[in-house]
Parts: C-alpha cells; structure tokens; sequence
C-alpha cells in the first residue's frame, strides 16, 4: 500500500494558524499555513461553543479564538470551554 506522507508533520504553523494541505496536478502533496477567515456555526457541536482564552477574554467560538491568535500573532490559546469566569464552585 503506498501511503503519502502528511507534509505538515514537518510543517510548524504559528499561533491560530492551521496547517493545509494541497495537491498538485502531478499527485505531490505541499503544505503551508494559514489563519482562519470564516468560523463556521455547527449548532450545538462544541467547535461552536463559548471558549475562555488564557489571557481572560471570551470567544465565540475555538475558530475565533484562532482567528484572534493568527491575526494578532500572539500565543492565546484555550484555557475551557464556556465563558470566563462562568463557573460554580460547590
């Protein structure tokens, strides 16, 4: 079985960026990043639930959270999800 070998295992993306994979007319795979542009709503999934960043601040969404990261080029990531703060201690 001839199995490709995945480009962006050698491939390290920046804050927010995501690795993608394109494939030429002759079948060779090339990777490259890139910053999220649109977040898609998928309902109840938790890809469109709330999330609280490190830094404190409420996204929309894990796909927003990346946008931001990308954009501003800052190590944000998600510290859980729902919104900051937004919990009960019993």
């Amino acid at each position: 079985m001839d199995e490709k070998h995945n480009p962006c295992e050698d491939l390290r993306c920046g804050p927010g960026e995501q690795c993608v994979v394109s494939e030429d007319g002759r079948g060779y795979l090339s990777a490259h990043c890139v910053c999220p542009h649109e977040c898609d709503n998928y309902g109840d999934s938790v890809e469109s639930s709330p999330v609280c960043a490190t830094d404190g601040t409420d996204f929309e969404s894990l796909c927003h959270l990346r946008a931001y990261a990308c954009k501003a080029k800052q190590n944000v990531t998600i510290k859980y999800y729902g919104k900051c703060g937004k919990f009960c201690l019993i």
